[in-house]
């Protein structure tokens, strides 16, 4: 499926820079109130003749999503691992179940025969016969 404007195979296009972008995104809400009252990144670019990518770091686009309550609200973003960590220092129970796994891991630690310089001795296993 292609669309209209789209580049043929083969065929190199020039791409479009951001200030270019821009300033045909404001000429399109000049000429048509819809384009800014209903914005949809796909919508921008077919429209502007850019990527995707290039549409979301527009002036431009950026104003008018947080205008419109669709942008990020400087929401900061946290890892999975951050929030699981904060949480398990917040409660401060002291489980012996968890406490005595973690333990059996330390004791069953097998260095690695490709270390140079293991940190604890090797295990010896004997062959059996």
């Amino acid at each position: 499926m292609r669309l209209d404007n789209a580049t043929p195979k083969g065929v190199s296009r020039k791409r479009m820079d951001r200030d270019t972008a821009n300033a045909r995104a404001m000429e399109l809400a000049a000429s048509d109130p819809d384009f800014v009252r209903n914005p949809s990144v796909r919508k921008w670019a077919q429209e502007i003749g850019c990527s995707t990518g290039l549409v979301t770091n527009l002036p431009f686009w950026i104003r008018t999503m947080e205008l419109t309550g669709r942008g990020r609200k400087d929401k900061a973003k946290t890892s999975a691992v951050q929030s699981f960590s904060k949480e398990m220092e917040s409660t401060a129970v002291a489980d012996t179940e968890l406490q005595r796994l973690v333990d059996e891991q330390h004791s069953d630690y097998e260095p690695s025969p490709l270390d140079e310089n293991p940190s604890v001795k090797s295990v010896k296993v004997r062959k059996r016969l």
